[in-house]
């Protein structure tokens, strides 16, 4: 049995379909992974709804979609970002997985 750890698309809660097709893909794979026997922890954006599969809620701003802006646009985190909050934790528990 393996422990994973999966990190969610930082754009908004997974559920809420916002992810598209990498949120259905997240889900899909932790799915077949839980089936398999393996442990998963899925880190995912505050509000996320996950049946059946562990999911560590971590607060914070959601990523701006960068597919919406112009070629040139810097990516920014905003402040107190999701994205960056949930790699802290994803470091911090790296070691149990």
């Amino acid at each position: 049995m393996l422990k994973l750890l999966f990190l969610s698309t930082p754009v908004g809660p997974l559920g809420s379909g916002i992810g598209g097709g990498v949120e259905l893909t997240l889900l899909n794979l932790g799915q077949e992974m839980s089936q398999r026997g393996h442990q998963v922890t899925i880190v995912a954006p505050e509000s996320s709804k996950v049946d059946h599969i562990s999911c560590k809620q971590i607060s914070g701003t959601c990523q701006e979609m960068a597919q919406h802006n112009h070629r040139d646009t810097p990516i920014i985190l905003p402040e107190n970002s999701v994205l960056a909050n949930m790699w802290d934790y994803a470091r911090r528990v790296q070691d149990e997985y």
